[in-house]
């Protein structure tokens, strides 16, 4: 009922160059959708050039997922967040806010930190996640789930991560256009006394089986553990595509 969420506009700059401009609103689809609409614009865009009759893409129907979300078992979900977020006691909230009040208000002094790791600090932390069977991700997850029980004091921390919510028996999903990523908290428990092989582990081996239960919102899960306030206020985003 407003004005496009997506316009194409096409410049033409002199007799032989143009620009396209292609802009649209986050809602529509996810970082994994664009080179999937990409790939398929210029196969059409080569096409049209070559004189071939243009393939047809078929229809793709974001009415699916959403079918395929009101399908799923609700009770397990939620006893599985319930169960998975118990021993969290409050929300791990960044403590460079002082007044709860102000938080998400854009108060205070924010700034952009570029951390580059130079080759061998890569290689050697690629070969540590090799060595131990474990992903860069986990890795990551550790080092903030770490980061987070220091700024907080408290053994049981939460923030977000962003899942792709791409299941794996939608068919094609992997081609699909649309915004499918979802985020949820990630709850790590610090155990001082474990290896932190065996903890990074621990860690892996749950966000695996919380993958069958990603599809939950956040405000749902939010009410499910039954905690006052929010449950955190950092997300981590690691990005391989």
């Amino acid at each position: 009922e407003e004005s496009p969420v997506m316009r194409l506009s096409l410049i033409r700059l002199d007799e032989s160059r143009y620009h396209m401009v292609w802009t649209s609103h986050h809602i529509l689809f996810d970082g994994w959708s664009i080179p999937v609409l990409m790939e398929s614009f210029l196969r059409t865009y080569d096409q049209l050039l070559s004189g071939i009759t243009v393939s047809d893409e078929g229809v793709d129907n974001y009415e699916d997922y959403i079918r395929y979300l009101e399908k799923r078992d609700k009770v397990s979900e939620e006893c599985y967040w319930r169960g998975y977020m118990s021993g969290l006691e409050n929300g791990s909230l960044l403590p460079f806010v002082k007044v709860t009040a102000d938080r998400n208000k854009g108060l205070g002094e924010y700034g952009l930190q570029l951390l580059e790791l130079g080759e061998e600090e890569t290689r050697q932390l690629e070969s540590y996640a090799h060595l131990h069977h474990i992903t860069l991700n986990t890795v990551m997850q550790g080092v903030w789930s770490y980061l987070l029980y220091r700024y907080t004091g408290s053994v049981h921390v939460s923030y977000g991560v962003a899942v792709s919510g791409r299941p794996e028996d939608l068919e094609n999903v992997e081609q699909r256009v649309g915004l499918y990523i979802n985020t949820i908290p990630l709850h790590a428990v610090i155990e001082e006394d474990r290896t932190l092989v065996s903890w990074l582990q621990g860690l892996q081996q749950e966000q695996i089986r919380s993958r069958k239960y990603q599809y939950a919102s956040l405000s749902d899960i939010q009410r499910w553990t039954e905690l006052p306030g929010d449950l955190f206020d950092s997300i981590l985003v690691f990005e391989n595509f």
